[in-house]
């Protein structure tokens, strides 16, 4: 579903990432973790088309995507929740939905299909979604961005500053879109109960490159949470 291939990409004159290269395949849940400034949104912006690699190609189902825009790739079928939401903040919860069916490959899904995922925004539809909890506004960022019918999913850091409640359903969504839709989900990430409840694999960023990939199971040893995760 999605190949990088040799990738640096960065911010201005500064690296990031570095000879960077891996694959998901179709119908995995990957997680991508490592500590903080690694390089794991920098990967997420990267592969959503916000930033340039200077080097390396992009596949996205087997298409060279490399040179492509962001929305270019959204309509491919790239769909993508940055961390910290990204929502619209002075919008009504169902504007925001709206604004999320205007793109992807196939027809949008009606705005009930939020509903039935996040019953939480049915009863918010009319409020301004800057307004709502932050959990409620992740609901609303995750619901945007499949409303579209994405055939990949990066997720952003969905946990950070997050509820444990919610962070929970985020994991049985993401298990039961996998399951029944056959979603590809990139999980970028750093909480363990969210990676283990849903991720099929890890794959270790460490210096803008993936030095290791192991089962999410692993996380459980305290040496290897500490090492990867600086826990």
């Amino acid at each position: 579903m999605l190949t990088l291939t040799s990738v640096y990409a960065g911010y201005d004159s500064t690296p990031v990432l570095h000879d960077l290269t891996f694959e998901v395949r179709r119908g995995e849940i990957a997680a991508f973790i490592g500590r903080n400034g690694v390089g794991k949104t920098t990967l997420a912006r990267t592969v959503i088309g916000l930033i340039k690699p200077t080097q390396g190609s992009i596949l996205f189902a087997d298409e060279d995507v490399t040179g492509q825009p962001a929305r270019s790739r959204a309509r491919k079928g790239v769909g993508y929740v940055p961390q910290g939401r990204g929502i619209f903040g002075d919008l009504t919860v169902e504007d925001n939905l709206k604004l999320g069916r205007t793109i992807g490959p196939l027809a949008p899904r009606p705005l009930e299909y939020a509903y039935d995922m996040f019953p939480i925004l049915g009863e918010r539809r009319s409020q301004i979604a800057g307004t709502m909890s932050g959990g409620q506004q992740q609901q609303l960022a995750i619901a945007r961005a499949l409303i579209g019918q994405p055939d990949l999913l990066l997720l952003d850091e969905p946990s950070d500053g997050i509820q444990p409640n919610i962070v929970e359903q985020i994991g049985e969504l993401c298990t039961k879109l996998n399951r029944d839709e056959g979603l590809t989900i990139c999980l970028i990430e750093q909480n363990v109960d969210l990676i283990t409840s849903c991720a099929h694999r890890c794959l270790l960023l460490e210096k803008g490159q993936i030095t290791q990939r192991f089962s999410p199971d692993k996380l459980q040893d305290p040496e290897v949470a500490r090492m990867a995760l600086a826990i």
